[in-house]
């Protein structure tokens, strides 16, 4: 199933790429308007009422903005769908870092998960730091 349609523009780069359906055409007006301006619990209904096979499509055709704005509010599965349309390199530091929040909650050797994170802040591991040659 394509979910993009391409459009060969030169002179204008933002509609080179299009959802290949609207979000118009999956949602109802009344269900985009929710989600742009409803409260939370509103925007988690709609969110919750929308069928499985229609979620990716949903998502892609979101604009970003508004993919952004629900991230906050969305169940797991659903941020971390949005999460894959929005930035997908994201995806693994999310993981990554949800795993660290986890273990160090549930462990039953706390104090050395807090060693753990002592020393890999102490170094300076960060993800997105650039790679230094040895």
């Amino acid at each position: 199933m394509k979910r993009f349609k391409f459009n060969n523009k030169i002179d204008n780069d933002d509609d080179a790429m299009q959802p290949a359906v609207p979000l118009k055409d999956l949602l109802a007006p009344a269900q985009i308007q929710t989600l742009r301006n409803g409260t939370p619990d509103q925007k988690r209904f709609v969110l919750a009422s929308i069928p499985a096979e229609k979620v990716d499509d949903t998502i892609i055709a979101m604009p970003p903005q508004l993919r952004n704005q629900l991230q906050g509010i969305a169940s797991p599965w659903f941020r971390r769908k949005m999460i894959l349309a929005n930035n997908p390199q994201q995806v693994v530091f999310y993981d990554l870092a949800e795993a660290k929040l986890y273990r160090a909650i549930y462990s039953n050797r706390q104090l050395s998960e807090e060693l753990a994170d002592f020393w890999f802040n102490h170094f300076n591991v960060y993800i997105d730091k650039a790679r230094t040659g040895f």
